[in-house]
């Protein structure tokens, strides 16, 4: 039996690899994973994945340019976290870097396969999310994590 949720609630993400906090919207894991680790390339150990970015990145200029909006769903996740101006700005950053970095011919697109923008806004997005649950004092994870008093 399925259990109603208040429709301010978000639904917990599917667990995949590293958990995501319920706090962020569940399908940022998702757009992340298509667009950094989407295919393994075989032979390669499962160590190197290519995602819709990379391919998005051989073509020029319009490619680089598509793959950039997608930071506009990591950015507007960040204000509506309100994560920092710092971290906004970081990332900005990666898919500035990700941009310029992909309208290098040749270099630029090898390079565009191992620098993963979106990878990096959930990962800054995540430890937003855990430095506002220890700023708020939630506790979790056993007795022995909980720091002695002073």
């Amino acid at each position: 039996m399925a259990t109603a949720t208040h429709p301010n609630e978000r639904a917990e993400a599917p667990r995949s690899g590293r958990d995501t906090p319920p706090e962020l919207a569940p399908w940022l894991a998702w757009l992340a994973r298509v667009m950094d680790e989407a295919v393994q390339i075989p032979g390669t150990n499962n160590r190197l994945k290519v995602g819709l970015d990379a391919l998005l990145g051989l073509v020029p200029i319009l490619g680089d340019a598509v793959s950039a909006l997608s930071g506009l769903a990591f950015l507007t996740e960040a204000r509506r976290l309100k994560a920092s101006k710092w971290t906004q700005f970081r990332i900005i950053g990666n898919y500035v870097a990700d941009f310029f970095i992909g309208l290098v011919p040749l270099v630029g697109d090898l390079l565009d396969f191992g620098f993963k923008a979106n990878k990096r806004s959930l990962e800054l997005l995540r430890r937003h999310v855990e430095t506002q649950r220890a700023k708020a004092g939630a506790i979790e994870g056993t007795w022995r994590d909980v720091p002695p008093r002073r």
